[in-house]
Formats: structure tokens, C-alpha cells, sequence
């Protein structure tokens, strides 16, 4: 593969991550509205965000998980 092609290659993975990115969105708004009503449930989870965030580095075998 040449230079171009790599690029190429760049441009649709972005497009991938946008739309992930854009289905997590929507989910994570699905779920404010089911709280909505539930006042603590509104509020951060650090718990929860840690457990997402742990999830994340074990999962990545990747050259970013340095």
C-alpha cells in the first residue's frame, strides 16, 4: 500500500469511529431519559465510569494502549 492508500484507509476508519461515537451518544441519552425522573440516578457515577474506563484499557491491545 502506498501512502494514499493508507490515508484512505485513515478516512474511513474516522468515519467508523464518528458513527460509534454517535450510536454511544444516542445511547447514553436513552438512558438520561429513562432517569430522568429519578433524580439519583441523574447524577455522575464515578463507579460506573471507572468500570468503562478499566473496560477500555483491557480491551486495547493496540499501539494506543501505552
Amino acid at each position: 500500500m502506498d501512502i494514499q492508500d493508507w490515508r484512505k484507509k485513515i478516512d474511513a476508519i474516522d468515519l467508523q469511529i464518528v458513527e460509534l461515537l454517535n450510536q454511544r451518544a444516542e445511547a447514553a441519552r436513552a438512558i438520561w431519559r429513562a432517569e430522568r425522573g429519578d433524580r439519583a440516578a441523574r447524577s455522575t457515577n464515578p463507579t460506573r465510569e471507572q468500570t468503562i474506563f478499566d473496560s477500555v484499557r483491557l480491551h486495547n491491545p493496540g499501539p494506543s494502549a501505552r
